[in-house]
């Protein structure tokens, strides 16, 4: 399988003129290929867009040969660990915005891999969760803030009592403190401002 998977992806490379190397290694869970030479980063796309395309097709061509299912990793010069590593630092720095705010975060649309990271990456965070939500291509993930509830009472705090000569106005609360008594002839008149 192994010569079958470097030969099919030696042969996406031929057609496009490109110059690089394909090494291949089989694991007991996964095939893991790596892409090498100066044209890898035309393989790799934007944000590993063309990197997904070549493992989407590949991972295609092993399983409807093999009838035992394995994992595929086509990185290029370690754009998957350096993808990792900013995916990580994002989710970090937003989980903190979260937590803080209090207002979940909707990121952009995700290949399954970045969501695994990001979902990962704040497995273990005390005060914020994650899930994905859309359909593929469009799903993404959204970080939502938990809600932790209060283990203590506030202590009733005893009203004062306040004469009948201290009352100003007897307007709904929150008003009493913007409203003053007007005198007119007609009678007493309250202004708000």
């Amino acid at each position: 399988m192994v010569e079958t998977i470097k030969s099919f992806i030696e042969g996406i490379i031929e057609k496009l003129n490109l110059q690089c190397e394909v090494n291949v290694s089989e694991t007991e869970e996964e095939y893991k290929v790596d892409l090498v030479g100066p044209d890898a980063s035309v393989l790799i796309g934007y944000r590993g867009d063309v990197l997904d395309s070549i493992q989407y097709l590949t991972l295609l061509l092993i399983n409807k040969t093999k009838e035992q299912k394995k994992r595929l990793v086509i990185d290029g010069e370690g754009y998957r660990n350096k993808r990792e590593a900013t995916l990580s630092k994002l989710a970090k720095n937003l989980a903190f915005q979260v937590a803080k705010s209090g207002r979940p975060k909707k990121l952009e649309p995700m290949n399954p891999f970045e969501r695994r990271v990001i979902h990962s990456a704040l497995a273990e965070d005390k005060y914020v969760t994650t899930e994905s939500e859309g359909e593929e291509p469009n799903r993404c993930v959204v970080i939502k803030p938990n809600r932790v509830k209060k283990t203590y009472d506030k202590p009733a705090q005893p009203r004062k009592q306040e004469s009948s000569q201290e009352r100003v106005s007897t307007a709904p609360s929150g008003l009493n403190r913007y409203s003053q008594k007007m005198k007119s002839f007609g009678g007493e008149k309250r202004r708000f401002f």
